[in-house]
């Protein structure tokens, strides 16, 4: 549909006017990018998952004016069983048992549509007529997945002779139907647009910088943080956790660490031997492979482990047996990971990391099927995939003698501030881009970086930022510059002092939880549960903004409890007595309140180690940005 300057066209409005359809290279950009519309539908709201009929055609793929696509699919059956554009198991009114199913059916019909658009004999030429073919294979089980196709749609951007992205080349389709066709009508039908899908918490309101030029050092950040923090007197709440993952530009790749020229002297020891965000490169590689000893072959289930690099591990266990800490034992071991006490190992419930306690059985986490008998193939196979992620965030960098845990860090900060677990405005992401960049590209060269877009925006700025700024090709630009004026800083120095800013932001080291906060007097209020070494805070929500409630430090807690849903909070009298204080019973979705009580006890063992150890968790961070010669926030 084509209306105003700032809505999307079809892909069917594209083949009105070109008969013969999509060349090669379209066909591929528009793969790319629905697959990328693919993974983000599935990172973000399970209830609407629930509903959808998976049915893609042209007339609901949707080009944007900046080269993305959006899904526009139907939550209301077609009313024929004989759509081609429906997978073969598909079958109206049941809905799949978990998401890999419903993956595979959404595929099916991604490539029944990928095959109408493309021009007829072209695409004989190179691999895309096997890649097409294998995402429309009546047997969902030999079907190409999403990561099939992330890795022939990476395998193809190696090899082509195209330079241009792809979502350039989805901008000029978009630019050809918007002048040739005036005016369409808009899509009928009760639809999920994408806006619908992404949580309205996703729409930030942060302004952007017209005219940075200049560069930021390290204290120059420091201070505009500081300020930054200073004028936001509403703050927002968190996103729904999505784990971040797009295709890789022109340069990222993973290389030996001699490449990198890292001396083996330096006082600074680097763990990546990636060129890009590691997380992105390793995403795209094969798995690791882990059996538990000791598991019959009768009776076993892979369970998938996604690290802070990206790496995927799948584990073949008992799945009526095993549990999250044994899981985390090997692959701990498997990655040689020391010092591992702030690690652990989460389930996303919800759209919430969940961090799950050493002995939880992972059948009752597991999403249905993945239990299921598979000698009697009841249901269908389904992926349970877990998350290694930060438990604990230490105060200080002190506290993290080991690179490689250093390393962990940094990673998952990136990740953090992409997902906006931690608040940060442009300026801030553009500041700490040239320290990311620096980090994960080596010294700029003129040579290797300065002919084409050598790294993508959505994996330095969130993609909602991104929206917002009038001109994406000036903040590239800043970004670059920055990049250029940290030459010869060592990798693992701006991953340091990267570590050291963002730890002065707000909500570092923070874990977010919703609730629902249910009164005495009968009224229900939607609250955010804040756990960090501190202790605990409650701030109630309304709408994309969040207000403090009340912040209970570690010593001000009488009782943290829990039940099957509920988290119960009960405060300790004032130093008077004379007040009773209120009890707070937090409601708590997916059984999220087991999972958050052992999350606050570990905290809060973890902070009276630490202070009995060092005083104190403020006079520690002090220590450290005194050293440094940063200045000490308040």
């Amino acid at each position: 549909m084509v209306g105003g300057a700032g809505a999307a066209v079809t892909v069917a409005d594209v083949l009105e006017l070109r008969s013969a359809g999509l060349t090669v290279s379209e066909t591929w950009s528009l793969l790319c990018q629905a697959t990328q519309a693919l993974q983000d539908l599935f990172l973000s709201s399970c209830v609407l998952l629930q509903k959808m009929v998976p049915r893609i055609t042209p007339s609901n793929l949707q080009v944007t004016p900046r080269g993305r696509v959006t899904l526009a699919i139907s939550d209301t059956e077609s009313g024929d069983l004989c759509d081609e554009f429906l997978a073969p198991e598909y079958r109206p009114g049941l809905q799949a048992t978990c998401e890999a199913s419903l993956e595979k059916m959404l595929i099916f019909s991604l490539g029944k549509s990928l095959q109408q658009v493309v021009k007829g004999a072209e695409h004989e030429q190179g691999n895309l007529k096997s890649v097409l073919e294998s995402m429309v294979r009546p047997n969902p089980a030999t079907r190409a997945s999403l990561m099939d196709l992330l890795d022939a749609i990476s395998e193809y951007y190696k090899a082509r002779i195209e330079s241009r992205p792809f979502s350039h080349l989805m901008m000029d389709l978009y630019r050809e139907a918007l002048e040739t066709t005036p005016q369409c009508l808009p899509a009928k039908g009760n639809v999920m647009q994408p806006d619908t899908v992404m949580s309205s918490t996703q729409r930030r309101t942060n302004s952007f910088p017209k005219d940075y030029q200049r560069r930021l050092t390290s204290e120059d950040g420091l201070m505009k943080i500081k300020k930054s923090c200073s004028q936001n007197t509403k703050t927002e709440r968190p996103l729904s956790r999505c784990p971040v993952q797009r295709a890789p530009s022109r340069l990222y790749r993973a290389t030996a660490a001699s490449s990198r020229e890292i001396d083996p002297h330096s006082k600074y020891c680097c763990p990546n031997t990636c060129i890009g965000p590691e997380f992105i490169v390793r995403a795209t590689k094969p798995s690791k492979e882990i059996r538990i000893k000791g598991v019959k072959a009768t009776c076993t289930k892979k369970v998938v482990v996604i690290s802070l690099n990206g790496q995927k591990t799948n584990v073949t266990c008992d799945p009526n047996t095993a549990t999250a800490g044994q899981i985390f034992e090997v692959v701990v071991i498997s990655e040689g990971l020391e010092d591992n006490f702030t690690l652990g190992l989460a389930a996303l419930l919800g759209g919430e990391f969940a961090f799950l306690p050493p002995e939880t059985k992972l059948h009752k986490v597991a999403p249905a099927g993945w239990c299921g008998d598979s000698k009697k193939h009841t249901m269908p196979s389904c992926v349970f995939t877990l998350y290694l992620r930060v438990k604990f965030f230490m105060p200080s960098l002190r506290g993290v003698r080991n690179w490689t845990m250093k390393h962990l860090l940094y990673l998952q900060l990136r990740r953090s501030l992409l997902e906006q677990q931690i608040q940060c405005d442009i300026d801030q992401h553009v500041a700490l881009s040239g320290l990311a960049l620096q980090s994960e590209f080596g010294d700029y060269s003129d040579q290797e970086h300065g002919h084409g877009d050598y790294f993508l925006l959505e994996h330095y700025i969130p993609e909602s930022l991104i929206i917002q700024h009038e001109d994406e090709q000036t903040l590239r630009k800043q970004m670059q510059l920055l990049h250029k004026e940290r030459q010869s800083l060592d990798p693992g120095r701006a991953e340091e002092i990267y570590i050291t800013l963002v730890q002065m932001l707000k909500g570092y080291g923070c874990h977010f939880y919703n609730a629902v906060w249910v009164a005495k007097d009968g009224n229900n209020h939607e609250v955010l549960l804040e756990i960090d070494a501190r202790g605990l805070t409650l701030h109630k929500t309304h709408g994309n903004e969040r207000h403090l409630h009340e912040f209970f430090a570690w010593k001000r807690i009488q009782l943290l409890s829990y039940s099957k849903q509920y988290l119960f909070l009960m405060p300790q009298y004032d130093n008077k007595g004379n007040i009773k204080p209120t009890k707070y019973k937090l409601q708590m979705d997916h059984k999220k309140s087991s999972f958050v009580f052992h999350l606050a006890s570990f905290h809060h063992q973890i902070s009276m180690k630490l202070r009995s150890n060092m005083s104190s968790l403020q006079s520690l961070t002090a220590a450290n940005q005194s050293a440094d010669g940063y200045q000490v926030l308040d």
